[in-house]
């Protein structure tokens, strides 16, 4: 900024140092269209331009000129004012020479029989001003210019070592933030100075870096107190059956090792999904199979014989295709299903339709288990994991899977009666055939 104001206060008094000098050089040369004081008096001579010309050249700018002797008598005039057609007097002729007549600038030139030629231009159409000065005063002016372009070349140079140590001293912190951000250390450098956005950047950076880092821990923590309760509970199972045998203990461990599984495979995906660390590879599926693979396929790894389930496929899906992941889709309806099993007792009844509907294809899974309380189902659509329950894993990772899909899910429940999950994906348009 500081350089910027320089280099405009050294134009600007260059540029008045240009008018003054220009204006010196240009004093009593040009009136119009060339023409000057000169040519008004050879035109008064006879030896210029015609008289003709010169009063339509007057005429158009609103000029005039006269000529007066020795006497002070007007001998000849063009386009002079009536209150200035009169005699003049020595005193009048010293003062208009140096100042104004009668408020109009005017020009003069002295002729060597003493007559005196008079240009006068419009009011307010020129200034004038008179300088004078000692001899002396001029030498140390002359001498004062090279003395202040130095000055400010002098000013320039200081100011652009100035500004370069103040960026080095600014850069050195953003390389040290640099560093400590390569080496996974929190980064708070001031957001103040010349780079201040860089810095601005940079502790943002920290920021994301500090809160994914918070993301991965609390993961871990969620895997190590979730892991831990169906690992208690496989443990005492274990030790009943060493003692009786007893097909109810089975089925606890049977399904309490799904659920871990389920869980770590949720966790992992999900936290992939977060960071964007799996890339989804779309390819044109049809709805009806692959979602009837995806039940097919989770029938056939769990043990579904203590949850009847009904599952109604319609026509239309079986001619619809959609554009997906396989194997995200296979876990959607992996987590749907295990979310009804793990968390209801036995005997809780399972209903999965797939439909086409308004140019989407719609999954709904419903159970006839526990349900949730509103404000729980109110929870799952927020991004806090913090407020997910003991459904919140598998729910928040089949939220993810239908986002990624481009898709909507929406959880629906009655405490004690139901809880029902409806995803939503859009379909591949087919264009009409010609």
């Amino acid at each position: 900024m500081t350089l910027i104001v320089l280099f405009f206060v050294t134009n600007v008094c260059a540029f008045l140092l240009f008018l003054t000098l220009f204006g010196l050089s240009q004093q009593g040369e040009i009136l119009y269209d060339g023409v000057g004081l000169q040519d008004v008096v050879d035109t008064f001579d006879g030896t210029g331009i015609s008289r003709d010309d010169l009063t339509e050249l007057l005429q158009t700018y609103d000029s005039f000129a006269f000529r007066i002797d020795a006497g002070g008598n007007i001998v000849d005039q063009i386009g002079l004012p009536e209150e200035l057609n009169h005699q003049y007097s020595i005193a009048d002729v010293a003062g208009f020479s140096r100042w104004y007549l009668d408020d109009y600038p005017v020009k003069t030139e002295i002729a060597d029989d003493g007559s005196i030629t008079v240009l006068g231009l419009p009011e307010g159409s020129a200034v004038r001003y008179n300088i004078i000065m000692p001899l002396q005063n001029v030498a140390w002016y002359l001498l004062l210019i090279p003395i202040l372009l130095l000055g400010s070349l002098f000013l320039f140079l200081y100011l652009q070592w100035s500004d370069s140590v103040k960026t080095r001293k600014a850069v050195e912190p953003i390389l040290n933030g640099i560093d400590k951000l390569a080496a996974g250390r929190p980064v708070n450098l001031p957001e103040t100075g010349p780079l201040a956005q860089v810095n601005e950047e940079l502790n943002e950076a920290s920021r994301k870096a500090r809160q994914r880092e918070d993301v991965r821990t609390e993961w871990i923590s969620e895997v190590s107190h979730d892991i831990r309760t169906p690992l208690a509970v496989i443990s005492g199972c274990a030790e009943a059956v060493e003692n009786e045998d007893n097909a109810r203990y089975c089925r606890r461990i049977q399904a309490n090792v799904m659920k871990l599984r389920s869980l770590v495979e949720t966790l992992n995906l999900n936290n992939k999904l977060t960071y964007g660390l799996v890339p989804a590879v779309f390819k044109e599926e049809s709805a009806a199979g692959l979602f009837r693979d995806a039940l097919i396929d989770f029938i056939n790894e769990n043990n579904m014989e203590l949850f009847p389930m009904e599952t109604d496929i319609g026509t239309e899906a079986e001619e619809t295709a959609v554009s997906a992941d396989r194997n995200l889709i296979e876990r959607l309806v992996s987590n749907l299903m295990a979310n009804s099993i793990v968390h209801n007792p036995d005997g809780t009844r399972i209903d999965v339709s797939v439909h086409s509907e308004n140019g989407e294809i719609v999954l709904k899974i419903r159970d006839s288990g526990i349900g949730m309380e509103e404000e729980e189902v109110e929870k799952l659509y927020e991004s806090n994991p913090e407020n997910y329950e003991s459904h919140g894993q598998g729910l928040r990772l089949a939220a993810k899977i239908v986002k990624v899909h481009n898709g909507s899910i929406r959880f629906r429940s009655e405490p004690g009666e139901y809880f029902e999950t409806e995803a939503r994906i859009p379909v591949i348009q087919k264009q009409a055939a010609d």
